[in-house]
């Protein structure tokens, strides 16, 4: 197993890396630029080196993991994970990628954009299936998960199982071909087959995500696997510590990504320091993040601040916890999409578990009149506030006397 991991990622992944290998008894080496010196992910690794160009730096990340003695390397999602020059110069250096071999990347790549091009029609489902796959041909799924619901050029809201209409077999006959897909490819490691699916269930294969992704603490919910662990291990040449019989996927479980993104103005980043957070809790909830009291959230990166992800028996009972969940939460400093996501979570749509990649939700929430009045005092406060000096001054025409003659005479 590795002794010492670089993690050349940053903000909630770079976290949640750390944390497991703090568990598996591996020392971490954290990346942070200075707008990101306060960013939690530094404060919990062993150790912490400032990255003087940025994450797209292979040749400086390399370096790094080779001054440190760093045996290991993670790239997270984004950035290189995915990247075969990259990984390929890892393995050259080496220092081990947590990440599919870099020929294995290669075929991936050229094989997904002729079948983007391909694709004749606009899929009314976008649905991933997760996978696991060994260096010693063991490939298992761990169900599938739903991303069609997109807002400012992002998933919002994923969720497994799929609530669209599939039946038994169909869905038996998505995991499969996952696996296939897997063989095909000769994949080894963690990562995720993207199917375009109709109303009836009709799937087709669009792209192959051959890194962890954004959404996967939905996997380890429904079935309490932890995939970091595993692609660890898998990288470390260890065989799969489960068999697809082993694997139970059961209940409900739904993720919401909370972005430093204001809706109403076009999804527009809102970087800046968190003055204060208060994460939800509760039975099977579960919060991703980097963010505490005080903590910047930097322009340069991906606006994502915190991933929510609750579990229920039912769906109906997973709405349900979700809604009370997003409820609890509060930030401030720092425009977020969170009032986006409590209105779709509130929507009989969404609750019906009805809709499709062309779902839309106004991001203009409707304000009750009742309110109006309130907002515009408060409004008017603010901007005397910032443009008024508050010095009290008296009317010209009370300043001549002759009020306070006439009150004297009565």
């Amino acid at each position: 197993m590795f002794k010492k991991m670089l993690i050349a990622n940053r903000g909630e992944i770079a976290v949640r890396i750390i944390r497991t290998c703090q568990e598996m008894g591996i020392e971490t080496v954290a990346l942070y630029q200075p707008s990101d010196r306060g960013s939690l992910h530094v404060r919990l690794a062993d150790q912490a080196v400032q990255l003087d160009s940025d994450f797209n730096d292979g040749a400086a990340l390399i370096a790094i993991a080779q001054q440190v003695g760093a045996d290991s390397l993670h790239p997270g999602y984004g950035f290189l994970s995915e990247e075969p020059d990259f990984i390929r110069a890892c393995e050259q250096a080496g220092v081990t990628p947590i990440a599919p071999p870099a020929d294995v990347l290669a075929h991936i790549q050229e094989r997904g954009v002729q079948t983007v091009t391909d694709t004749p029609v606009k899929p009314l489902h976008r649905v991933f299936v997760q996978i696991l796959a060994d260096q010693h041909g063991n490939v298992v799924h761990l169900g599938e998960r739903e991303g069609s619901l997109r807002f400012g050029g992002m998933r919002v809201i994923e969720e497994s199982p799929a609530p669209c209409c599939l039946s038994h077999q169909q869905r038996q006959g998505l995991w499969q071909a996952a696996i296939e897909m897997a063989r095909l490819y000769n994949f080894v490691g963690v990562g995720s087959v993207e199917f375009g699916m109709n109303e009836e269930g009709t799937f087709f294969f669009t792209v192959f995500k051959g890194r962890i992704q954004t959404d996967h603490p939905i996997a380890e919910t429904m079935t309490g696997i932890d995939l970091i662990r595993e692609q660890i291990r898998i990288a470390a040449g260890e065989v799969l510590a489960y068999t697809q019989d082993d694997i139970k996927i059961s209940g409900c479980a739904i993720a919401c990504r909370i972005t430093a993104q204001d809706p109403l103005r076009n999804f527009m980043p809102n970087p800046g320091v968190v003055r204060h957070v208060r994460l939800p809790g509760g039975f099977r909830v579960r919060v991703d993040t980097y963010v505490y009291d005080g903590c910047p959230v930097p322009a340069e990166y991906d606006p994502l601040v915190a991933k929510v992800t609750v579990w229920g028996e039912t769906r109906e009972a997973c709405v349900a916890r979700l809604s009370r969940t997003l409820d609890e939460f509060r930030l401030s400093g720092v425009n977020t999409n969170l009032s986006l996501i409590k209105r779709i979570v509130n929507d009989p749509v969404f609750i019906d578990g009805c809709y499709t990649a062309d779902y839309e939700v106004e991001a203009q929430e409707r304000i009750p009149s009742d309110n109006l009045r309130d907002l515009a005092v408060a409004a008017a406060i603010l901007y005397a506030r910032r443009n008024l000096s508050f010095k009290p001054v008296v009317p010209e025409r009370l300043q001549s006397g002759w009020h306070r003659r006439g009150l004297e005479e009565s």
